[in-house]
C-alpha cells in the first residue's frame, strides 16, 4: 500500500508533490470506500459514483489533516521559497518585547544573551538579539533586507551597531515572547550564509516610551575584523558610549556625555566586495 501512494521521483516541484500527495490519498480513500459500502449493506444508489466519490472525498479531507507529507515536500518548499525571494525588501511593524528584548532568529525562543560587547545586539546562532529601553510591550521597527550594503551611515539615531554573524538555514523572522506579525515572519533569505546587521535605535533612555529601530539585513562575505559599536552621527546625544553605559548599568543606567560618542575613535566598519 505504501508503495501505492510513493510520489514518482520525477515529482520535484512544491505544487507537483502536494497535488500527488493529495490525489494518492483520494485514490486510496475511493479503493477503501468501494470495498467497505459493498459489505455493509447499504441502499443500491449508496454504492453509485457520485455517492461513493462524496464519501471518499470527505474520507480524504480527514486523511490529508493528519497524514504527514512526503519526504520530498520539505525541500520542494523550500525550493520554492528561494525561487521567488527578490531583494531589496522593506518592512514595518511592532516587535514583541519581553525582558527588554526580542530577536531576528530563525528559531522561536528568544535566548538569554550577554549585551557586555556594544550594549545593544548580540549575535547568536541563527540570528541575533535585541535590547530594548521598553522592558515590556512592543517597539516599532523597520526592517530593511538588501543584497549589498546600505547607504552611509543614516542620521537621527542615537545608537548605531553592526555585526556579523552566519544564517545556519535562513529565513529568520522578528520574534519576542509570542508569535510577531505576519508579514515580519521569515523575512531575511531563505538560504544559509555569512550576514552583516546594522542596527540603528534611539529613544531607548526613555522606558516609557516604545523604542524606535530599525535594521538592515545583508549578505556577504564577512570582514577580518568585525566592528562591535559605530558612532552615531555628530550631535547624536548617545551611541557608542551609551551602549557601553547600558551594557555595565543596565537600560536604566546613567547617561553619557552628550558628546560621547561623537568623539570616540571607532572608524567605520569595512564593507564586503560585491
Amino acid at each position: 500500500m505504501a508503495a501505492l501512494v510513493a510520489l514518482g521521483p520525477e515529482i520535484t516541484d512544491e505544487q507537483g508533490v502536494a497535488a500527488a500527495h493529495g490525489a494518492a490519498q483520494l485514490a486510496l480513500a475511493v479503493a477503501t470506500t468501494v470495498a467497505v459500502l459493498h459489505r455493509v449493506g447499504v441502499q443500491p444508489w449508496a454504492t453509485e459514483p457520485p455517492a461513493v466519490l462524496g464519501v471518499a472525498i470527505g474520507t480524504a479531507v480527514l486523511l490529508l489533516r493528519e497524514a504527514p507529507m512526503p519526504a520530498g515536500y520539505a525541500a520542494a518548499l523550500l525550493a520554492r521559497a528561494r525561487a521567488g525571494y527578490l531583494l531589496p525588501r522593506h518592512s514595518s511593524g511592532s516587535a514583541p518585547v519581553s525582558g527588554h528584548r526580542f530577536a531576528l532568529l530563525e528559531g522561536t525562543d528568544v535566548p538569554e544573551v550577554d549585551f557586555g560587547g556594544n550594549g545593544l545586539v548580540a549575535v547568536v546562532p541563527g540570528g541575533a538579539v535585541i535590547r530594548t529601553g521598553v522592558e515590556t510591550g512592543h517597539v516599532r521597527l523597520l526592517l530593511s533586507i538588501l543584497d549589498g550594503p546600505p547607504p552611509d551611515v543614516a542620521t537621527g539615531w542615537e545608537e548605531i551597531v553592526e555585526v556579523s554573524g552566519r544564517a545556519a538555514v535562513g529565513g529568520a523572522s522578528v520574534v519576542g515572547p509570542h508569535a510577531s506579525e505576519p508579514h515580519l515572519r521569515q523575512v531575511t533569505p531563505p538560504w544559509p550564509g555569512d550576514y552583516r546587521l546594522r542596527v540603528h535605535a534611539r529613544g531607548r533612555d526613555d522606558t516609557d516610551q516604545p523604542t524606535p529601530s530599525t535594521t538592515s539585513w545583508w549578505s556577504g562575505r564577512r570582514p577580518p575584523r568585525p566592528r562591535p559599536c559605530m558612532p552615531a552621527p555628530t550631535g547624536s546625544a548617545t551611541g557608542c558610549a551609551a551602549s557601553r553605559s547600558r551594557s555595565r548599568h543596565g537600560p536604566n543606567g546613567p547617561k553619557p556625555p552628550t558628546d560621547g560618542c561623537a568623539a570616540a575613535p571607532w572608524p567605520r566598519p569595512r564593507q564586503s566586495r560585491w
